[in-house]
C-alpha cells in the first residue's frame, strides 16, 4: 500500500513519487498528467450547518479580539477611543484575518483524521512574513501559493505535528502572486480634483451631508448637491491623493512587542491562541507603526460633515477609515449604502457595517435592526431599460461566470475557494445538454477577476468567451443565463431581459424573509439548481422565450423582486432628495 504524501498546494514542486498524493482542495491545473495523480481532500465547508456553526464561532473569536485590541491599542496611541471607533479601523482586516486562518487550519485538521501517517515536504521558516500597509495588501498576500505553504506548515509544526512525517525537500511553488497588488500613481486628474478641494473647501468648511465613496457617478452627485445648493466635494479625491502620496513604515519589532505583550505568555495550543500568536506579524501597518502619522494628516484636514454617506468608506483605504472614525466620535451620523446585490445572503462579515453605522441603507427589504430600504440607484443612468428599444437582431444566449480566489480569505454564505469549481462544472453540464443550434448561440462571459481554472473547465468552449462590457452581451442576449445571485442577476432584471439563474443550492444561504420570493422564482423557472432541468426547459421554450418572459405571471414575479431587493424605481434621485431633506 502507498503512503500519504500531502501536498500544500497543487502547483507545489518536488513531489515525489511511489507515494498516494493527497491534495487539500479539488483544483484544475494545466499539467492534466500531474492533476490525474491528486486524490482531492474534501473541502471543509461544503457543508451549510458547518458553515453557520463555524460563523458563530469565529463571530465570537472575533468579539473578544476586537475588545482586547481597543484596550490595547488605546494604551499603545496614548488615546481613549471606543470600541466601534477601533472596529471601523480593525475591520474588516480582522474579519479576513481570522476567516483565512481558521480555514487553513480547518483544512488541516481535516487531513489529520486520515488513518496512517501523513508525509509532507521539510519546513522552511526562514523568511519573514511580509506585514500588510492595509487590508488590500493583506489580500494580496493571502492569495499567493507560497504564503499559503508557509501559513499551512506553521499550523501544523504548532499543533498537527505528531500526525505527520516531514522528509525530502521544503516544498514550495514558482508561481507569481495571484492578486499582485500594484500602487498606482498619481495621476494628473488626480491633481486637478485635489486643487479642487482646497479651492472648494475655502467656501465650505461645514457640510449637512456629504456623500463619500459611493458608487453614484459624479454626474448624478453634481445634480444633488446643486440641489440643495452645495458644492462638490472632492473629498475623495483628496483623500485618494494623500493615500498614494504617503510613504508607509517598516515593521517595528521593537514597537509590536509593547502591543502584544501577552501574546507571548500563550501556552494552550488552540485556535484563538495561534490566532492571537500570529497577529503581531500582520496587523497592518496603519493601526500600528504609521497610526499616530495618518491621524495628524487627517486631522489637518478641515472638512465637517453632520451626515455621512457612504458605501466603500470603511474597506480599504486607511485615510478614509481614520477620517470616518475620527467623524464619528465627533459627532457626524454614518449611513452606509448597499452597492451592489440581489437577494441577501444571511449574514454578512459579522455584521460589520450594521454595527458601526447610525443606519445601514439597504436596497432590499430590512432583515435586520437599523436597517433601512431605499431606492438602488443600480440602473442610475437608465441604460438597462434602454436595452429592450434597441433594434439589433437578439439571438445569443448570455452566460455570465463567477468567481472566487483560489484561497477563501472570508467566511460566508456563497462559494468560497474551490466550491467555485463546482458551480462552473455545473455551468458546464448545462451548456453541454442545450441542443446543437441553441449551444451555438453561447457567450461566455467571465468574471472581472477570471484566471486559469475557468480556462481550464471551458476550454471546449474558449471561442465563446465574450470580454466586451456586460450592457452590450444584454443587448445582443435573446436570455441571460446568471450563475450567481448578485449584481449582474439584478442587472438583467431590471433590462427586462429573459433571465434565468442557475446556482448549487448548498452554496447559499438566505434569510427566512426571503424564502416565499425564492420558491415563487423557483415555481416559475427563473431559479434552477439542477442544469439538466434548466437545458431541458430552455430547449422547450427557445422559440416562446419572450412570450414565456411577458407573461402576467412571470412579470409580476419579476415586480416582486425587483421591489423587495432593489427597492426599483427610475426617480431614485428624487427619493434620496427626500431622504436628505428628512435628515435631522
Amino acid at each position: 500500500m502507498k503512503r500519504n504524501y500531502l501536498i500544500l498546494s497543487p502547483f507545489q514542486k518536488n513531489i515525489p513519487k511511489n507515494f498516494k498524493i493527497l491534495s487539500l482542495q479539488k483544483y484544475f491545473i494545466k499539467n492534466e498528467k500531474k492533476e490525474k495523480r491528486f486524490h482531492n481532500l474534501e473541502y471543509h465547508w461544503n457543508y451549510p450547518k458547518k458553515v453557520d456553526k463555524d460563523y458563530v464561532y469565529l463571530e465570537k473569536i472575533h468579539t473578544k479580539l476586537v475588545k482586547s485590541l481597543s484596550i490595547s491599542l488605546n494604551q499603545f496611541h496614548n488615546v481613549n477611543f471606543n470600541e466601534r471607533y477601533w472596529r471601523i479601523l480593525l475591520d474588516p482586516f480582522l474579519f479576513y484575518y481570522i476567516s483565512t486562518f481558521f480555514d487553513r487550519w480547518e483544512q488541516i485538521r481535516s487531513a489529520s483524521r486520515i488513518k496512517g501517517k501523513l508525509y509532507l515536504g521539510i519546513p522552511n521558516f526562514e523568511n519573514k512574513f511580509k506585514t500588510p500597509r492595509d487590508v488590500r495588501d493583506f489580500i494580496s498576500i493571502v492569495n499567493h501559493e507560497d504564503w499559503n505553504i508557509k501559513i499551512l506548515e506553521k499550523i501544523i509544526c504548532y499543533n498537527f505535528k505528531n500526525k505527520f512525517t516531514f522528509l525530502g525537500n521544503y516544498p514550495r511553488t514558482n508561481i507569481k502572486n495571484y492578486f499582485q497588488l500594484i500602487r498606482s500613481r498619481v495621476k494628473f486628474i488626480n491633481y486637478i480634483f485635489f486643487l479642487c478641494f482646497h479651492l472648494v473647501n475655502l467656501f465650505a468648511k461645514k457640510r449637512k451631508f456629504a456623500f463619500i465613496s459611493t458608487n453614484i457617478t459624479k454626474k448624478n452627485l453634481f445634480k444633488l448637491y446643486s440641489y440643495f445648493k452645495s458644492f462638490f466635494t472632492f473629498f475623495d479625491d483628496k483623500l485618494n491623493v494623500e493615500e498614494k502620496k504617503f510613504r508607509y513604515s517598516s515593521h517595528n519589532t521593537e514597537l509590536r512587542q509593547i502591543l502584544f505583550q501577552d501574546s507571548r505568555t500563550l501556552k494552550k495550543k488552540t485556535f484563538e491562541n495561534f490566532l492571537k500568536i500570529n497577529l503581531p506579524d500582520f496587523l497592518p501597518l496603519y493601526l500600528c507603526e504609521d497610526y499616530k502619522k495618518i491621524n495628524r494628516l487627517v486631522k489637518n484636514i478641515n472638512f465637517d460633515v453632520k451626515y455621512i454617506i457612504t458605501s466603500y468608506g470603511l474597506w480599504s483605504n486607511p485615510f478614509r477609515k481614520v477620517w470616518l472614525a475620527n467623524s464619528i466620535n465627533n459627532g457626524s451620523k454614518i449611513f452606509i449604502k448597499s452597492h451592489g446585490g440581489a437577494i441577501p445572503v444571511k449574514s454578512h462579515t459579522f455584521n460589520f457595517l450594521n454595527d458601526v453605522s447610525d443606519k445601514k441603507l439597504t436596497w432590499y427589504s430590512p432583515v435586520k435592526k437599523g436597517q433601512t430600504q431605499i431606492v438602488s440607484e443600480l440602473n442610475e443612468n437608465n441604460i438597462l431599460e434602454k436595452i429592450n428599444t434597441k433594434s439589433c437582431k437578439r439571438e445569443k444566449i448570455g452566460i455570465v461566470l463567477q468567481s472566487k480566489t483560489r484561497w477563501s480569505f472570508r467566511i460566508e454564505y456563497t462559494p468560497m475557494s474551490s466550491q467555485i469549481l463546482e458551480t462552473h462544472l455545473l455551468t458546464k453540464n448545462f451548456i453541454e445538454k442545450l441542443k446543437p443550434k441553441i449551444k451555438s448561440q453561447i457567450l461566455i462571459k467571465p468574471y472581472q477577476f477570471s484566471h486559469s481554472r475557468e480556462d481550464m473547465i471551458f476550454k471546449k468552449f474558449k471561442k465563446n468567451f465574450y470580454n466586451k462590457k456586460y450592457f452590450d452581451l444584454l443587448n445582443i442576449s435573446k436570455i441571460i443565463i446568471c450563475t450567481y445571485p448578485e449584481t449582474s442577476f439584478s442587472e438583467a432584471m431590471i433590462s427586462n431581459r429573459p433571465t434565468i439563474l442557475i446556482y448549487k443550492k448548498n452554496h447559499y444561504q438566505f434569510p427566512k424573509k426571503f424564502m416565499r420570493l425564492l420558491n415563487n422564482l423557483k415555481k416559475n423557472n427563473i431559479i434552477f439548481h439542477d442544469p439538466d432541468k434548466a437545458a431541458k426547459f430552455i430547449n422547450m421554450k427557445w422559440d416562446l422565450i419572450d412570450k414565456w418572459w411577458n407573461s402576467n405571471a412571470i412579470q409580476t414575479i419579476r415586480n416582486d423582486f425587483l421591489k423587495s431587493c432593489l427597492n426599483y424605481d427610475k426617480g431614485w434621485l428624487n427619493s434620496w432628495r427626500k431622504f436628505i431633506i428628512n435628515l435631522k
